[in-house]
This record gives structure tokens, sequence and C-alpha cells, in this order.
């Protein structure tokens, strides 16, 4: 059901699934999370999804990589490893 809702295929910028996703979970550890944000907000903008906390109103997003020291990544694998 995911394809009805036009992220990737003929006449996007993602040729197939596995493209739209690698550019999720690239970045900083197992995933993005402000990847997801952008996704959600993109969803709802164009209306397929709806969600009554997520307001647009104001919001501005930056992407900033930050580099993490070899101990401030083993802290955050070890802190997110129960998600």
């Amino acid at each position: 059901y995911m394809t009805r809702l036009g992220l990737w295929g003929t006449g996007t910028f993602f040729q197939n699934f596995k493209s739209f996703q690698s550019v999720l979970t690239s970045g900083s550890g197992s995933g993005s999370s402000g990847s997801m944000e952008m996704l959600a907000v993109q969803l709802k903008s164009s209306g397929a999804y709806l969600a009554r906390s997520l307001g647009l109103r104001g919001v501005d997003f930056h992407m900033v990589q930050a580099k993490l020291t070899p101990a401030q990544q083993t802290l955050y694998d070890q802190s997110a490893g129960p998600w």
C-alpha cells in the first residue's frame, strides 16, 4: 500500500523503495530522525498523513550532521538499542 503514497517510482526522485529507504536510514547511527521528521511533514502537507499534534506553522528544518567521538557513538548505540 505504501507505493500509493508516490514517494518512489516513475516520476519521482527515487527509482524504488530501496533507494528511498537508503536516504531515510543514512546519517549518523542506524537512522536519521531528521529525515523521518521531514517525511512526516511532507506527507502531512500532501494530505497523505493526518496528525493533530504535528503543526507546520513557523517551522524550519535544517540538516546538520554532528561529528561524534567513538565514545559518543557507543553511548548513542547503547541508548538507542531498545528501540
